[in-house]
């Protein structure tokens, strides 16, 4: 496989690694705020 091949799919797998990371951090901070609400009772 030429270079000029491998380079884009790379390119692709890191912004498709950045986003998924970027999502996980998102569920993150959503599933804390939902804890937090539900043992204040405010659920």
């Amino acid at each position: 496989m030429k270079i000029c091949m491998v380079r884009p799919m790379l390119d692709n797998a890191w912004r498709f690694k950045a986003t998924r990371r970027s999502a996980l951090a998102q569920l993150d901070a959503l599933f804390a705020s939902l804890q937090q609400r539900a043992f204040a009772g405010a659920l």
